[in-house]
């Protein structure tokens, strides 16, 4: 068995792969280069000895006719070794560019794993792949994060599709061993001829820049693979020692992800660093040292009046992507868009009923009331105004709408004397201005009785000795009816009282900048 054999199966092992059951199910990036060729042979005789399965996907992206020189060359390779061949086609609009390209390759490998219920995708990246991408990375500027290099392991993810572990079985393995193995085989392959044009950087490193280091320094590849290895190292001991800081920092609250402000001014500037591009990480943003420093300055109110109300576009900063980063209440998040401008639905809801509304993304629900001996009802859980107990006896024949807020918009919350802009109600909740639009609102005209998730209107409490009229429930989506069976023990009759407001006039204080 070949020294290359070894490599894979141990790591592959080490991943927890190749056992005896379950059988395992890889997926190949396959191009037809000369790595990836090598280890389409390699799954294959890997095949013989443990319970594999493999299939082999090959990622057209539309850029060197149609059909690409080499597809024959992959399928004959495919057929040879016994393994079936996917082809995926580009969308035609993916821009020329190497990056855009990655994302796609990756995303669409991910969506075939998961179709075919795969454990994991492999690629063909070797060790001097690793080398080359640590010397581009030195030159145009990295920290400690991109020392470490290309990672045997990449847990990829695709919003809505899920996470597949991408996996680099050959990365301990030189390009002089694969090429070794692949004439000893005497295996077909394609020679890419773009590999040779040098007005790619990393052509130029590979074609030019790394032969000349290795000429003056001949131990000058394995520095380099070992500066990888070390830094992966120290960068574990890094997060974990940051660990307590970022469960001090890092929340989550009905509006997703955020980052306490008050804790993470007190910070030093390093750990201010690390906690920031740890908190991009998790939602798929990566900064390079200029994009950090800028968002820190962001975050200190550099140049900004309202130290605690602000939003900063991160199209062209953070990742190329089209988010926002958003300061309200002490609270720093990333969010999808600022919702300046409100959406502007308004539907008719039956009482009693069941509403979908799909430009809400919302189901609305309205369940008369019975007595606890006539019918189970689940109790109100604490804290959870998604569903309330209501007395709609005043509005029973009225047009009431489910709807996003308006200019004008009035409630009177449960514990105030008299009616108050739904605005200020929304500042009293710390409901960042931002998200506002977003909401969905029971109302009557400008009457505003239930905000979903903040509270209900004075009118509809129930009153001492009253029973409620009906059962609210919004819920995100649209849900078919009988996900709404509510069957559930008895609750206690102070379990369908509304929790009471603790909201006062006094607490509308300060200025907002909407």
């Amino acid at each position: 068995m070949s020294l290359i054999l070894d490599s894979v199966i141990d790591n592959l092992k080490a991943e927890g792969f190749l056992q005896s059951t379950p059988r395992t199910h890889l997926v190949l990036a396959y191009s037809g280069g000369a790595d990836s060729t090598a280890l389409l042979f390699l799954l294959a005789e890997l095949k013989q000895q443990y319970p594999l399965e493999v299939t082999a996907a090959y990622f057209n992206h539309g850029w060197r006719g149609t059909p690409p020189e080499e597809l024959p060359l992959v399928h004959q390779n495919c057929l040879q070794c016994g393994i079936p061949l996917v082809i995926i086609q580009a969308d035609k609009t993916l821009p020329k560019t190497e990056k855009a390209a990655r994302e796609a390759r990756y995303e669409q490998l991910t969506r075939l794993a998961k179709d075919l219920q795969a454990d994991a995708v492999l690629t063909a990246h070797h060790a001097d792949d690793q080398i080359e991408t640590l010397l581009f990375r030195i030159m145009r500027g990295t920290g400690i994060d991109g020392l470490a290099g290309i990672h045997k392991r990449l847990n990829y993810s695709v919003p809505g599709i899920g996470t597949i572990p991408v996996l680099r079985p050959l990365l301990d393995t030189a390009r002089k061993k694969v090429l070794e193995y692949v004439q000893e085989k005497q295996l077909a392959y394609f020679n890419d001829p773009t590999n040779q044009e040098n007005r790619f950087q990393r052509n130029k490193i590979r074609n030019q820049v790394l032969p000349s280091l290795v000429q003056q320094f001949p131990q000058v590849k394995n520095s380099l693979f070992r500066l990888s290895l070390v830094t992966e190292g120290d960068l574990q001991i890094i997060e974990d020692s940051i660990q307590a800081i970022w469960n001090e920092v890092y929340g989550q609250d009905e509006n997703g992800a955020y980052l306490s402000t008050l804790r993470f001014n007190q910070l030093g500037l390093p750990y201010q660093r690390r906690i920031l591009k740890r908190f991009l990480a998790e939602q798929d943003l990566h900064a390079d040292f200029e994009s950090i420093e800028d968002i820190l300055a962001f975050i200190r109110g550099d140049g900004r009046k309202n130290l605690d109300s602000a939003l900063k576009s991160l199209e062209n900063t953070v990742g190329g992507r089209s988010r926002f980063m958003a300061l309200y209440k002490n609270r720093l998040r990333i969010i999808a868009d600022p919702e300046r401008e409100p959406v502007n639905v308004s539907v008719a809801v039956p009482i009693p009923g069941h509403l979908q509304v799909a430009e809400l993304d919302s189901t609305f629900y309205a369940q008369p009331w019975q007595e606890p001996e006539k019918v189970r009802i689940s109790p109100i859980r604490p804290n959870d105004s998604q569903q309330v107990y209501v007395n709609l006896a005043e509005f029973a024949d009225k047009p009431l709408e489910l709807r996003t807020r308006k200019p004008g918009d009035k409630f009177h919350p449960m514990g105030l004397e008299t009616p108050i802009k739904l605005k200020k109600f929304l500042i009293n909740r710390g409901v960042p201005r931002f998200t506002r639009n977003g909401l969905k609102v029971l109302a009557l005209g400008n009457e505003v009785l239930w905000v979903p998730g903040l509270g209900i209107s004075q009118k509809l409490k129930i009153k001492d000795k009253n029973t409620p009229t009906h059962l609210l429930k919004l819920k995100k989506g649209l849900l078919p009816p009988e996900e709404w069976r509510v069957i559930e023990e008895a609750p206690d009759r102070e379990a369908l009282l509304p929790e009471p407001s603790f909201f006062t006039e006094e607490l509308v204080t300060g200025a907002d900048t909407e």
